[in-house]
């Protein structure tokens, strides 16, 4: 079965208060074998840390890809 993609592009404002958090949960309860993430920021908060746990738990490969240094100060220091 060929594998499943999907994209967030936040360009403008949306309805949902927290898309790209709204977007990754929803990703992550519908993956079937394997999940990647690649942002230039990555600041989870403890739901989307608990949902990619248990991805990982469920025996999912989970990939997570970022700059090792970030041009966002916040960030950084997080």
């Amino acid at each position: 079965m060929p594998a499943l993609r999907a994209r967030i592009v936040c360009g403008e404002p949306v309805d949902a208060p927290y898309p790209r958090l709204t977007f990754l949960l929803g990703a992550l309860a519908c993956a079937r074998s394997c999940v990647a993430i690649a942002t230039p920021s990555f600041l989870p908060d403890t739901r989307l840390v608990s949902a990619l746990e248990t991805a990982a738990l469920r025996g999912f490969q989970v990939d997570l890809l970022f700059p090792s240094r970030n041009t966002h100060l916040l960030v950084q220091w997080a």
